[in-house]
C-alpha cells in the first residue's frame, strides 16, 4: 500500500492506526505515515439477479448511488400463497467507517435484511391486500435504520413485479438459486485463492528484491574499501618511485663525477709521458696525485 494516494469523488478510505479506527478520508491527495497507519481494505462480494455475484475489494470505499437488484425472493403469504417477488433499490454508503469497521459485508447484509423485511410483510397479509405499493413502503420504511446502524443510506425501492407460484416451482427455483450461489461462491473462493497466491508471490519477489538491494550495498561498501586500499597502495608506490629515482640520480651523478676523474687521471698520465719524450728525461717516480 503506497503511503501517498489520491481518493477520487465518490470515494472514501478508512484510515487505521494500530489496527484501531483512525479517520476517513475524502476526496483529495493524502499521505499517511507508513508502519503506524493503514488503509482498511475490504473484501465484499455483491449478489445481483441480473449480473450474478460480483467481487468488491480494495481499500477506496465506493460512496455514490448505485442501482442493486437483488435476487427474487420466495416468501409466502397469510393465507399459504407463495408468490415470487422482484425488486430493486437505490442506495450508497454514506458512512465509509460503519460500513468498514461494523459490518462484514455491507452488500450481503443489505440482501439479507431486504428478504427479511419482504418475507416478514407478505407473511402477515393475503395475497390480494399484498402489493407492490405496500412492499416498497414497508420495506423502504424498515430500512431507515440501517443506515444508522451499517452506514448504508436506501434513497428508493421499487417493486417490479409479485408473481404467484406453486410450490414445486419455488422449491425447483430456490435448488437452482443454491446451486447458483453455490457457483459463485466457489468462482468468488477461486478468485481469494489466486489473488491470496499473487499476493504471496509479490510479497517473495519484495523479500529477494531487498535481498538483493542488501547484497549490492554490501558489494558497494566492499568495492569502496577495495578502492580506497588501492589508492593507499598506489600512493605508496609512487613514493617509493619517487625516492628510487632521486636515489638513482644520485647514483648516476656519482658515477659521472667518476668518470670525469679517469679521465683527467688518465689526461695527466698521457702529459707526463709526452714531457718525458721531449726532454728526455726518466719518468718521475713519484705517484700521481688521486683525486677523488
Amino acid at each position: 500500500m503506497p503511503a501517498v494516494f489520491t481518493v477520487r469523488e465518490g470515494q472514501g478510505v478508512v484510515v487505521e492506526r494500530w489496527g484501531k479506527y483512525r479517520k476517513t478520508l475524502g476526496p483529495g491527495f493524502h499521505a499517511i505515515v507508513p508502519g503506524v497507519d493503514k488503509v482498511h481494505k475490504f473484501n465484499w462480494s455483491r449478489a445481483d439477479a441480473e449480473i450474478g455475484t460480483v467481487a468488491v475489494s480494495g481499500f477506496r470505499v465506493p460512496t455514490v448511488y448505485s442501482i442493486f437488484n437483488p435476487p427474487k425472493i420466495v416468501a409466502v403469504t397469510k393465507d399459504g400463497v407463495y408468490v415470487l417477488v422482484d425488486l430493486c433499490l437505490s442506495f450508497a454508503i454514506t458512512d465509509p467507517k460503519r460500513a468498514c469497521c461494523d459490518v462484514d459485508d455491507p452488500f450481503e447484509a443489505l440482501g439479507h435484511r431486504v428478504a427479511a423485511e419482504v418475507k416478514t410483510f407478505i407473511s402477515k397479509a393475503t395475497l390480494a391486500a399484498t402489493s407492490s405499493h405496500a412492499v416498497a413502503k414497508t420495506v423502504r420504511v424498515d430500512l431507515t435504520e440501517f443506515e444508522e446502524k451499517w452506514g448504508i443510506g436506501v434513497e428508493d425501492v421499487s417493486v417490479k413485479s409479485i408473481e404467484s407460484v406453486d410450490h414445486v416451482h419455488v422449491v425447483e427455483r430456490q435448488r437452482n438459486l443454491s446451486i447458483e450461489r453455490a457457483r459463485a461462491e466457489n468462482d468468488l473462493h477461486i478468485q481469494n485463492e489466486r489473488a491470496k497466491n499473487k499476493l504471496a508471490q509479490d510479497k517473495l519477489e519484495h523479500v529477494n528484491i531487498v535481498e538483493r538491494l542488501r547484497n549490492f550495498d554490501n558489494l558497494r561498501v566492499e568495492l569502496a574499501r577495495n578502492i580506497d586500499h588501492l589508492r593507499i597502495e598506489f600512493v605508496r608506490s609512487k613514493n617509493e618511485l619517487i625516492i628510487l629515482r632521486k636515489s638513482a640520480e644520485n647514483e648516476l651523478s656519482i658515477l659521472r663525477k667518476s668518470a670525469d676523474i679517469e679521465l683527467e687521471i688518465a689526461h695527466f698520465k698521457d702529459m707526463s709521458v709526452a714531457c718525458w719524450c721531449e726532454n728526455q728525461i726518466p719518468a718521475p717516480d713519484r705517484e700521481l696525485p688521486q683525486r677523488l
